[in-house]
């Protein structure tokens, strides 16, 4: 069964579980599977089930509990160590070589092409496949790819996001050097969070009193002398 087929069916598994359920499934998979499985959900279903992800991340995957925690402020507090940035003059067979030496080879979405150390490409895994061996990756690469900055606010993080739809992010200094990486879906969750709280708001509901919050306590503490 290949890798597409798997995909297929679990997505297909996942729309049937509840949004829970579903969250603690998809905390097994690499994060580019969760992604694509949330991309192939309704809208409404992939929000919902991504606001659960905080939930069963592992203790030590702080990037994802932190989503939801309300306290990150910029992209930077998302940031991850970036898994592929080479050189424009490499060959696309040494560009293989790399990712098989890899530790991760699943993390690799995308490699961040530099020249001078400075970000001015970037290449899919497509791309790179259907290329020629002997191609350098100035020859392939999209250039001028959009990139965070660390300082970037998530408000406005957000709506990249919403309007780009890659699976990584990279993230870059003042001097155009790839510091890091953030993956799309660690983003949906944050859009799950700002997408609830937006609608709360509409009805009286404060921020701390959105997904997560026991659907008894905005009642209660709307009541008279609740404080």
């Amino acid at each position: 069964m290949t890798q597409s087929m798997e995909l297929t069916e679990r997505i297909d598994r996942i729309r049937d579980l509840t949004p829970l359920a579903a969250a603690e499934e998809l905390a097994l998979l690499p994060a580019d599977d969760i992604q694509f499985i949330l991309s192939r959900l309704p809208a409404e279903q992939a929000l919902t089930i991504a606001s659960h992800l905080s939930q069963v991340a592992a203790p030590d995957d702080a990037a994802t509990r932190a989503v939801l925690s309300g306290v990150e402020e910029t992209i930077g507090e998302l940031m991850t160590p970036v898994t592929a940035t080479l050189p424009s003059s490499y060959t696309v067979e040494e560009a293989l070589t790399f990712m098989v030496k890899s530790a991760d080879i699943s993390e690799i979405s995308y490699i961040f092409v530099t020249e001078n150390d400075r970000l001015i490409g970037v290449v899919g895994m497509r791309d790179l496949i259907l290329a020629k061996p002997s191609e350098a990756l100035a020859d392939i690469m999209v250039r001028e790819p959009f990139a965070f900055q660390a300082d970037t606010r998530i408000k406005n993080a957000v709506s990249e996001v919403l309007y780009r739809h890659y699976r990584m992010y990279p993230e870059v200094d003042d001097d155009l050097r790839v510091v890091g990486e953030v993956r799309g879906w660690k983003l949906y969750e944050r859009i799950a969070s700002e997408i609830t709280g937006q609608a709360g708001a509409q009805y009286g509901v404060a921020k701390e009193e959105q997904i997560n919050t026991p659907c008894w306590l905005p009642f209660v503490c709307a009541t008279p002398g609740c404080r």
